[in-house]
């Protein structure tokens, strides 16, 4: 005999693993005989009944549902031919579900009538206490931090003010800030999204190494160390499988994994290497695994956690403060709202829409 508990749980195990959109799958249904009349006696009871459409017309998907201690032998078949045959439903579109197999007549009885032998698999798991499995999703974000930069120049000028790290042309026309070409070479792919260290000399261009009053800018030389770090947001969730075999055809008929993340909050995790970072992602344990792929962050982190490109209504701002309040002043942006990944300015979205096509005349990368 079946545990009941557990003969029910298959059943709704069952029920789930066919659940699919715009199919209706009802448990334990009571039909009226065709042969019998009035009453209980009336009734045949179907484990789960599967309703759908097929060219327009319903459909019907019998499923009988059993968890015997022993193999399901022909007889079995037969009994459920006989309800089915009593209400009126196909053969053709009936499902036997067991968790224990099946005698090889059985098989053959039931392949003779179009009726499909499944075997309900990973069956020590269909318990009320294992019932449920772990699931992890992982949103890996790329970030880009400046580490150092190092500046030669033709002669001494002032470090803290902007004056020399802003380049125009010729003809006195603003090109960008130092910071500016360097967030461009992330946007482009300089350095990769590979985690690790990395060094480059930053060649400006001879037509825009300028100062706004047209004098020749004296920086010669600038070095620019990075390191490239992950965020990893981690939901756990909470996952359940579905693996039904075909007795008759020796094969999965269905596998199915339904992961539920509707109530988890996000674990973050920062990495600065690549292979901790894989190690991390691939050894955690997980009938689900959901990663999905890389995001490379958008703007480059500056000293004390700024982040570049800051909104030209906040540089405008630093134009009004003095030298003295800059580092304090830098602090409380790099700690405020405005200090955010999502918010560009117009020429600044210009800019990573159009990356492939914007000339890149005015700098070069070389790897040190």
């Amino acid at each position: 005999m079946a545990d009941d508990k557990k003969w029910k749980l298959v059943e709704r195990v069952v029920a789930a693993a066919f659940d699919e959109p715009n199919v209706t799958v009802q448990k334990n249904v009571r039909l009226r005989s065709l042969r019998r009349k009035g009453g209980a006696g009336g009734l045949r009871e179907i484990d789960v009944l599967i309703t759908g459409e097929l060219v327009g017309q319903k459909v019907h998907f019998a499923i009988e549902c059993k968890d015997y201690k022993r193999k399901v032998d022909s007889h079995h078949i037969d009994a459920f031919i006989g309800k089915l045959q009593d209400v009126g439903l196909a053969t053709q579109t009936s499902i036997f579900v067991t968790t224990r197999g099946y005698t090889t007549q059985a098989v053959e009885r039931a392949h003779e009538v179009g009726m499909k032998t499944l075997v309900l698999k990973h069956n020590e798991e269909i318990n009320i206490k294992t019932e449920v499995l772990n699931a992890l999703q992982s949103h890996v974000f790329i970030f880009c931090a400046i580490t150092e930069i190092e500046v030669k120049t033709d002669e001494i000028f002032d470090m803290s003010s902007f004056e020399h790290f802003k380049f125009f042309d010729k003809k006195g026309t603003f090109v960008g800030l130092l910071p500016d070409f360097i967030w461009e070479s992330w946007i482009r792919g300089t350095p990769s999204a590979n985690l690790g260290k990395y060094s480059y000399r930053v060649n400006i261009s001879d037509e825009i190494c300028y100062l706004q009053d047209g004098k020749k800018n004296c920086i010669n030389f600038i070095r620019v160390d990075y390191q490239v770090g992950a965020l990893v947001f981690q939901f756990k969730g909470q996952a359940k499988r579905y693996h039904l075999y075909n007795a008759h055809e020796q094969k999965t008929e269905l596998y199915k994994v339904k992961a539920d993340f509707s109530t988890s909050k996000p674990t973050p995790f920062v990495f600065h290497d690549e292979s901790t970072l894989l190690k991390f992602l691939n050894e955690q344990c997980a009938i689900a695994k959901i990663e999905f792929p890389r995001i490379k962050l958008p703007k480059i982190v500056m000293n004390q956690g700024l982040l570049w490109p800051i909104p030209i209504r906040v540089s405008e701002y630093f134009k009004t403060i003095s030298p003295e309040d800059a580092a304090q002043e830098v602090q409380k942006l790099a700690e405020g709202p405005d200090n955010n990944f999502w918010e560009f300015d117009t020429i600044y979205n210009e800019i990573m829409k159009n990356i492939e096509n914007f000339p890149n005349v005015r700098f070069t990368y070389h790897p040190l």
